[in-house]
């Protein structure tokens, strides 16, 4: 990866997304000179949410907590209601084992965005085990928000199986098999 990254960044030096996969690439070996870089890209493009949401992901994922934080902070200065900042806040709380928090990161996501299907994903995979009718709910939004879109079919197909709708998950599941497309995880359910 850090190749293609200094390929694009060769190719176009100016480009902050092939500069950031070159820091994200190096915060391993010079942890010190990447956290520079990266805190670079987000101070020169405050109004780029989604750019600066991947440099507190760079940050978070390289467990620098304090340097993601105040990316985030300065994604929220620029558009407080941007749901990626909660779908990557909330992903944050379930990585630390804190679904119910994850759930509400989620939920106000989707609160600022009622279409945007990764949360409405996230947020239904999250309620699957807390409370299955709610997550049913979601994954049928989500699929109304991406009618074509075969995992959301495969999660409501899962969910409805759970739930007892037995013929909604029968449909379901016929139409995914029959495209091809499952694994053999799919058929254990």
């Amino acid at each position: 990866a850090k190749e293609k990254y200094n390929e694009a960044l060769a190719a176009d030096a100016e480009s902050f997304y092939a500069q950031l996969g070159v820091a994200k690439a190096n915060l391993k070996q010079d942890p010190k000179e990447a956290k520079k870089a990266l805190e670079n890209i987000y101070k020169k493009n405050k109004k780029d949410v989604p750019l600066v949401i991947e440099v507190a992901k760079a940050f978070y994922d390289n467990g620098m907590s304090e340097e993601g934080n105040k990316a985030i902070a300065e994604a929220r200065k620029s558009d407080s209601k941007s749901p990626l900042i909660y779908i990557l806040l909330g992903d944050i709380e379930l990585k630390n084992g804190k679904s119910g928090d994850a759930a509400m990161q989620y939920d106000q996501a989707i609160n600022f965005d009622n279409n945007n299907v990764l949360a409405l994903l996230k947020a239904g995979k999250v309620y699957e085990s807390i409370n299955p009718s709610v997550a049913s709910d979601l994954f049928k939004r989500a699929s109304e928000a991406d009618p074509s879109n075969k995992l959301i079919n495969k999660f409501m197909a899962k969910i409805y199986s759970q739930i007892g709708r037995y013929a909604q998950a029968a449909k379901i599941y016929a139409d995914y098999f029959l495209e091809g497309s499952y694994n053999l995880e799919d058929i254990r359910y």
